[in-house]
């Protein structure tokens, strides 16, 4: 007899130290020691602290907020001020540099709040006994929703 495992948690991190991921520890040392590495080559004296510097950026920026990195939030919010500062000043430099980056400036004058957040006309109410759902309908293991008026061998309880 074997038992099924069944989770909802769909990614589990491996904390490391100090709650911190041992991937994120990895990724940032890493690119410490590469920073250290091609420092090396071409700055001399430095290295050491400008590849301390970059592993604790890379640890900070990809530490995780409300389920996105904060390097992606940072630029996405970047792109999204770029966008709006293009739609007030359509001459302006970051119209320009919109243009230049391929970014989608006409579509943020589409966007109509009382148009898209506005009530229904004629409000469409289903009546609570128009929504069916039987287990036992097909077999053991099927689940099926029923659409349309109620039926009369539906309503049988057996």
């Amino acid at each position: 007899m074997a038992a099924d495992f069944k989770s909802h948690v769909l990614r589990r991190d491996e904390k490391g130290l100090l709650g911190i991921p041992f991937k994120r520890w990895l990724l940032s040392g890493v690119t410490g020691g590469l920073c250290f590495a091609l420092g090396g080559i071409f700055m001399g004296g430095f290295t050491v602290v400008v590849a301390v510097g970059v592993a604790m950026s890379v640890l900070i920026l990809t530490g995780q907020r409300h389920g996105m990195p904060l390097w992606l939030r940072w630029s996405l919010g970047l792109r999204g001020r770029l966008i709006l500062l293009a739609a007030r000043q359509p001459d302006g430099l970051a119209a320009r540099l919109s243009e230049t980056l391929d970014l989608p400036v006409s579509a943020i004058t589409v966007i109509d709040g009382d148009a898209l957040f506005a009530p229904p006309d004629h409000p469409t109410l289903t009546p609570a006994s128009q929504w069916v759902s039987r287990p036992e309908a097909l077999s053991d293991d099927d689940l099926v929703f029923v659409e349309g008026p109620l039926d009369d061998h539906l309503l049988e309880v057996s």
